[in-house]
Order: structure tokens, then sequence, then C-alpha cells
């Protein structure tokens, strides 16, 4: 087994570049190009050039496409089979003929020349000028080359929208999902801060780091590349360490989000340790609404609000994230808060705040963001208002502040009691959908919000009435519960409505 390559980072690795395939040259009608040859239609394109001389090798570099009208082509069969041969050692992808000036057509000998190097052979019709098939070729490299900047972009204001919400370890695993890596994020004392997409090993980073020049670290393997970055205004004083393990190097777009994920993790650290680290509140909020069993009174002390007092959830939505994550940052300085997302689509955040600070809170919304608050209360019975703020939520119009009490409806929903009643019919149902790819859940659960009614209840789900009658037999056959029991009825629909609000 090769040993692991140990180096500091000095250099980048060289960057795939863009490129099309044959296959998209071929399929632009406008040009009419005729393949003679074509080994492999994927074969890739990073440029196309159209160059008069014997030899052209000495100029080429890459897969390309070499385009010429034969005027320096040699006459005979044994110069021809050298030119392609040559254009074949140099990497060249294809060669297009160009006919109607000195070719009437391609001649046979290009022909099996091409066949015998695996070198796709095309044909330039006279009316297609030169020009216009290198054009083609470099505006779609340029749109290329622009979409990969807007992607590097979008990754990147993902990456911050995820420190904003939930501090480091939503950074992390935003970065793994991107780069499809381990990432690992240590304290400048080793300590694991947050870690994301798979195993890495503190101690080995740890390792890694002691006794090496200050700077980034690479560790290159048979099947693993680990990267380690400083995190810090200067490489010398680090505040902690980045690593992150991938199959392969990174291309030129993923270090650029490393780069950007570093500085944001860096101005994260450095931020005085004020009690209000997102990633901490969201799962405390988190085990709280979710009723987990954890004591979250000494967890809401520790974030200054008192979980003998009443408390306030208001749920905030925003046209667009940005809103939310200019947003969050102001209110985390208002007071003692948790807070975290609700939803992505349509952006949505959740925020518990003490009682005395709620108008600071939505005085703090511009006009475009839309509230509901939840009335006071103590912090075991706030997470029966979330199904309540949510509806309120999505009937408010833009620039909305409203307040909602809690229903009867919903407290008899977030009864655990009434609903573990029907629970192992509605797991039974569960587990034959995973099993089968069915939709028996589905289907019951809009026979019984429907009352019944075949109809109404099949065109909610697009189907037949009889494609859902027979479903919900089906479901009384797999979980045997009876539909003509009206407590039955009652208990499924508690379930499935309490899943279907949650």
């Amino acid at each position: 087994m090769k040993s692991p390559d140990r180096a500091d980072l000095d250099i980048v690795t060289p960057e795939p570049r863009e490129h099309v395939s044959l296959a998209w040259l071929l399929e632009r009608r406008e040009l009419d190009l005729i393949a003679h040859h074509l080994p492999a239609p994927g074969a890739r394109l990073e440029w196309a050039h159209a160059i008069e001389v014997d030899d052209p090798s000495p100029w080429l570099h890459g897969p390309g496409l070499v385009l010429t009208t034969g005027m320096r082509l040699p006459r005979n069969r044994l110069g021809q089979e050298a030119y392609v041969s040559r254009l074949a050692a140099a990497g060249v992808s294809a060669l297009g003929l160009g006919t109607g000036l000195r070719l009437a057509a391609v001649p046979f000998g290009m022909v099996a020349a091409c066949r015998d190097h695996d070198l796709a052979l095309l044909e330039v019709p006279f009316a297609t000028p030169f020009l216009a098939v290198e054009r083609a070729v470099t505006d779609r490299l340029a749109e290329l080359r622009r979409q990969r900047l807007l992607d590097t972009l979008n990754d990147q204001q993902r990456l911050t929208r995820a420190v904003l919400r939930t501090g480091l370890a939503g950074l992390a695993r935003a970065l793994a999902t991107s780069l499809d890596a381990g990432v690992l994020v240590l304290g400048v004392d080793g300590t694991v801060i947050t870690a994301a997409g798979g195993t890495l090993d503190p101690d080995e980073v740890v390792a890694e780091v002691a006794g090496r020049r200050p700077g980034p670290i690479r560790v290159t393997e048979p099947d693993r590349v680990l990267e380690i970055q400083p995190l810090g205004g200067s490489p010398r004083e680090p505040v902690g360490w980045l690593a992150l393990a991938t199959t392969s190097p990174l291309s030129a777009p993923a270090r650029l989000l490393v780069s950007h994920a570093v500085s944001v993790a860096t101005v994260e650290l450095a931020r005085p340790d004020s009690g209000t680290d997102p990633a901490l509140g969201a799962a405390v909020l988190e085990a709280l609404l979710a009723g987990h069993a954890v004591s979250p009174e000494g967890a809401l002390r520790a974030r200054g609000l008192d979980p003998t007092s009443h408390l306030v959830l208001t749920a905030i939505r925003a046209p667009r994230p940005e809103a939310l994550d200019r947003l969050l940052p102001v209110l985390r300085r208002i007071g003692p808060s948790l807070d975290r997302p609700l939803t992505d689509l349509p952006p949505t955040h959740l925020v518990l705040t003490r009682e005395d600070d709620e108008h600071d809170v939505l005085a703090a919304l511009t006009d475009a963001l839309s509230a509901v608050s939840g009335p006071p209360a103590p912090w075991p019975d706030l997470g029966r208002q979330v199904p309540s703020l949510r509806r309120a939520l999505d009937a408010a119009a833009p620039g909305a502040r409203l307040t909602v009490a809690e229903s009867p409806v919903d407290r008899l929903f977030g009864d655990p009691v009434l609903a573990s009643a029907a629970a192992p019919w509605v797991a039974t149902l569960s587990a034959y959908d995973d099993a089968h790819a069915s939709a028996l859940v589905a289907s019951l659960r809009a026979f019984l919000t429907h009352h019944g009614a075949w109809d109404p209840a099949a065109q909610r789900l697009g189907i037949h009435r009889h494609t859902l009658r027979h479903r919900v037999e089906r479901a009384a056959d797999v979980a045997g519960f009876d539909l003509d029991d009206a407590t039955h009825r009652a208990l499924l629909l508690l379930v499935l409505g309490t899943a279907d609000r949650g």
C-alpha cells in the first residue's frame, strides 16, 4: 500500500477544466456536423480551434477539436495516418474536416486512420463556418464557468445562513453536504466542537497538527484526502481547526467554499462567549418542544431564561432566507432567547423569549416579515402552540403581527396518552408502506380527514375513488382496526392528525 503523502498546502491541485461533450456539439442542428467516426460520444472538448499547418501538435494541449480545411493535409494515406497519429498523441479528442474547398469529401484514408487511433472524425459542411463551431464551444464553456461560479456563491450563502441559524454545527452539516465530506471542527486545545458527514478521528487531526509549521495541511492517501485548515486571524496563533476528509482532492470551487467556511468559522469562534451560541439554542429548543426526556431547566437558566416564569414563543416568516439571516443576529442581542428553524420553504424561524422581550422582538422586524406569537405560558406548554402558530402564519399577510391563543383542539392533539392508543396501528402501516412502497398511511389520513367521503379524498390524492377504497380496506386488513367502529376512527384520526400537524 502506498504510504500517505503528507505535505503543507503550498500548491493547489490542478483543476479540471470545463468541457462539453462531442455528443453535445453534434446535437447543435444549426452546425450540420456529420460524424464519420465516433468512438466515444461523451469525449471531452475543452477547446475548438482552426489550424492549418503540417504538424499542429506542438501547439495543442488536452482534449479538444482541431478544425482544418485540409490545405496542408498530406494526399497519401501514409501521410494522413501520420497526421492523425500526431493529433492523437497530443491528446486531441476530435478532428473536424471542412469540405467544399480543397476537399470535396472526407478522404477514406482519414477515416481509416481515425479509426485506428480512436480519434473522432467530423465533417464540417461548406455552409458552416469554422468560427460558428468555435463560438458554440467557447460560449458553452463560458456558460459552464458562470454556472460554476453561481453554484459556488449559492453554496457560500447556504454556509452563512447555516452559521447564523445553528452556529458551527450548521456550518459543518452544510459543508459536509456540499462537498460530500467528513467535517470536524476542533478547538485549539483539540476538543471537538462539532462534526458532520462522516467519521474523523480528532486524535489523528491533533497528531497531524503537532510539530508542523503553521498553515494548512494535506494528507493524501490512496482512498482519502485529509485537509486541515487553521481557524483564526493568524495561522501561527489559530483559535481552532477545520478538518475535512474527502475521497479525492478538492476542486477550485470547493476550495473557495472551504475558504469561505474558514472565514465564517473564524468569526464564529472569535465571538465572546455570551451564552447565545445558535447551535446550543436550536438543540435546547428542539428538545423542549419535542418533550424529550431531558431537563431543560438548567439549559434555560444558562441562557438567561427562567423556566418557572412565563415565556413567549414567536414564529417569524420571511419572503427570502436573506431576510432572516440579517434578523437573527439582531434578535440574539435583544435579550436571552432560543431559536431554531421551523421550515426552510418558506423560511420560518421559532424564537423563544421572556415575556418582557416580546415587544422588542416584534419591533425589530421589518415590514416584509410576518410574525405570530403564542400566549405567554410555562415552558412545558409551549410545544402545543406550534401547530396554531404555523396555521396562523400560513394565513397571515406579509407584515402581519398576530397573537393566537392555544385552541382546545391543539391541547387534545398534544395529549400523548390518547395519541399512543392508535400508535401501533399507524406504526404497522408505516412499516408496510416502507416495505412495499405503498401509500396506506397517506390514503387513510385523506379518507379520515375528509369524513369518509370517497370522492373528495380521492381527488385530494389524485387517484380514483376505487383505488382509494382498495387502499383503505387493505390498511384495515394489515393493521387490524375496524373502520366501522367510531372509536377506532377517532383514535386513528387523532394519531394521523398529530403527525400531519407536527
